[in-house]
């Protein structure tokens, strides 16, 4: 049992060195984009902490989860019949992925490219896309339409709120 316990202790130690190793680099790139006029202070910190939550997004999606088999799963909004059945374990699922990418809808506006719903979504999109390939790549968990739907109104109500704050 000892031997368990320290190989999670070592886990967990690894993963919160790749997690400072990924959050050191963010912050050196962010101040040096900084020093050289590239960014402004804002723009830094949001740097960091885009890089940073996508990170963890990308660990807690594909880096940290066991192998499997490919599995895909192309119907769009398949899994609504069955939450309306009664399956709240896949409500739980659908709320953790709007929920998961709705934070870089805060983070993104700091950058000019980032000003518009479209550019929002278009984002979360393409990022959830790529958790989705990764995923089916690796053989670390399924490939759905639904978990890109779900990621990108996510990201979208993020940036909603982040709009709805900004005018106060």
């Amino acid at each position: 049992m000892d031997y368990i316990y320290s190989l999670s202790e070592l886990m967990l130690s690894i993963n919160h060195t790749r997690l400072l190793i990924v959050s050191m680099c963010a912050l050196i790139l962010s101040v040096c984009l900084y020093k050289t006029k590239k960014l402004t202070r804002t723009q830094s910190v949001m740097l960091v902490l885009i890089i940073t939550y996508s990170y963890l997004v990308l660990s807690l999606t594909i880096f940290d989860r066991p192998y499997s088999s490919r599995m895909v799963r192309l119907m769009p909004l398949w899994s609504y019949p069955e939450i309306f059945r009664g399956n709240y374990k896949l409500l739980l699922e659908v709320i953790i992925n709007v929920f998961m990418l709705m934070p870089l809808g805060f983070f993104l506006p700091a950058f000019k490219r980032f000003k518009t719903n479209s550019a929002i979504a278009l984002f979360g999109f393409l990022f959830s896309m790529t958790i989705e390939c990764s995923q089916f790549i690796f053989m670390r968990g399924w490939f759905e339409f639904d978990d890109m739907i779900h990621n990108t109104l996510g990201i979208v109500i993020g940036y909603i709120i982040y709009m709805k704050i900004k005018k106060g």
